[in-house]
């Protein structure tokens, strides 16, 4: 499998992408806690397309009581040696 680096983006990036193909956007991965020790709660989502067995974007979210962090992320693949 190829090495993918995510690289964090905005909101507003994240959004303009999954609005502009959700209708062609599949789940490549999916990561949850419910009640982890360290951050309570956390969802992690990879999207990716048809036909492709990488993913191309994901976000991650995770809340601790009243507090919730979300993160986005583009995949960038990088070349094999």
């Amino acid at each position: 499998m190829r090495p993918i680096t995510w690289y964090e983006t905005t909101p507003e990036v994240y959004f303009a992408i999954y609005n502009q193909h959700a209708a062609d956007l599949r789940v490549n991965g999916t990561i949850s806690h419910v009640d982890h020790p360290d951050y309570g709660f956390r969802m992690m989502t990879e999207w990716g397309l048809p036909g492709s067995s990488l993913p191309f974007m994901k976000i991650d979210e995770q809340r601790h009581g009243q507090t919730s962090i979300r993160r986005f992320y583009l995949a960038v693949v990088l070349e094999e040696d």
